[in-house]
């Protein structure tokens, strides 16, 4: 006899605050959740450890969302909202025409909000191994390796769509494994890192934009 799959837990608010002061209260409730994955990991995270690192009663929690993994799928799309804000911003102080500088902006922003968020890490890595939010993980990563596949659109015009996505998800996958290496370090050895996370994504976009020298040709 076949046996019924689980149904993973809901990742859906169960109600959007109206009024400012419960829009305080349930982004006290993301901070304690974030302040949780920061110090203590994603196991630790529980409704009952949120509730009390937020200072509030369980049933504060429940109001706003049935379980954990709707917490955390709350937190990930402000994380998605803060983050894209962030990146944007370091892309349109790029100069024009260098993908080097471009790049190297774009890592330096990603850096900075690994340092600067408590918990994007955990969450980060942590949704890609829970079964029940797996989705969230894949459209976080979807929307992120759109944005660098939009970016090498223009510079890699011999690339078809298809190697191209795989080309940008490479990418940020690689930076995002040593930058998080990199925000587990002190600051000082961080940041060798963040330069050898530069590197190595350079040197893995630049024969699909730079073409080869010809015979006779400088590189």
């Amino acid at each position: 006899m076949a046996t019924k799959r689980k149904k993973p837990p809901s990742t859906a608010p169960r109600r959007v605050p109206l009024q400012a002061r419960s829009q305080r209260r349930k982004e006290r409730i993301l901070d304690a959740t974030a302040a949780l994955l920061a110090s203590r990991g994603l196991d630790a995270v529980t409704t009952n450890a949120i509730a009390a690192r937020a200072r509030t009663s369980i049933g504060s929690v429940y109001e706003f969302f049935p379980n954990k993994e709707a917490v955390l799928h709350a937190l990930t799309g402000r994380y998605l909202e803060r983050l894209r804000a962030r990146t944007e911003a370091a892309l349109a102080e790029a100069p024009p025409g260098s993908w080097r500088e471009l790049t190297e902006r774009w890592l330096d922003a990603l850096a900075a909000f690994y340092r600067t968020e408590p918990g994007y890490r955990e969450l980060w890595f942590g949704v890609q191994l829970s079964g029940a939010l797996l989705s969230t993980a894949a459209a976080w990563g979807d929307e992120f390796s759109a944005r660098v596949e939009a970016i090498l659109s223009p510079l890699t015009p011999a690339l078809a769509p298809a190697e191209r996505r795989v080309v940008a998800q490479s990418a940020l996958y690689m930076a995002s494994t040593l930058l998080a290496l990199a925000a587990q370090r002190d600051e000082q050895q961080g940041a060798l890192y963040v330069e050898e996370a530069k590197k190595a994504v350079c040197r893995y976009l630049a024969p699909y934009i730079e073409p080869p020298c010809r015979p006779g040709e400088s590189a």
